[in-house]
């Protein structure tokens, strides 16, 4: 999940004020979207122009929220909207039914 720290850089942009941070939150979204999404699941490993390894549903919290953060800081509803879709599939993807709550890989390894 090493793309999650470019993302952190919307964070930098809301404290700082400085358009590079907003800039680079921007581009590194827009490459996770365009290049570690296969089947319409996030990977989370793009190594060698290959994504690969399905993410968790840790990987699509990190990602939704930093999407989130990318509207709130620009006000583009692509932003939310890819927020929506990803926090969609993950549910589908999951198997699990609304009512249900998720757990993370660690507490499914200690179970």
């Amino acid at each position: 999940m090493e793309w999650f720290d470019d993302l952190k850089l919307c964070r930098w942009f809301r404290a700082a004020g400085n358009e590079k941070y907003l800039k680079g939150a921007v581009e590194a979204a827009r490459f996770i979207l365009q290049e570690m999404k296969k089947d319409g699941r996030l990977m989370r490993v793009f190594h060698k122009g290959k994504s690969r390894v399905t993410g968790y549903s840790e990987d699509y919290a990190f990602l939704i929220q930093a999407l989130i953060d990318l509207y709130e800081a620009t006000f583009e509803m692509e932003w939310l909207k890819e927020a929506d879709d990803l926090n969609r599939r993950m549910i589908d993807h999951s198997g699990m039914r609304e009512t249900e709550v998720f757990s993370s890989r660690e507490e499914r390894m200690n179970h």
